[in-house]
């Protein structure tokens, strides 16, 4: 999201969330994706609700900049 055009750029609060959304990527999906323990011993359903909320706006971001 940081490398879109300037005028389709959104904010930096929407930026943050992107990159916060980075750090589910692989560190969710590998048991062994840690030094020691399991995803479930990092991440809580806490983080997996706003991951979806945070999910959600940049979708519906996208959207409205795509059915303009």
């Amino acid at each position: 999201m940081k490398e879109l055009p300037k005028e389709i750029k959104p904010d930096k609060g929407l930026l943050k969330k992107s990159a916060d959304l980075d750090k589910f990527y692989i560190a969710t999906r590998y048991p062994n994706g840690f030094d020691w323990g399991s995803p479930m011993d990092y991440f809580e359903e806490s983080d997996a609700g706003k991951a979806i909320k945070d999910a959600e706006e940049i979708i519906n971001y996208a959207k409205s900049k795509i059915l303009r």
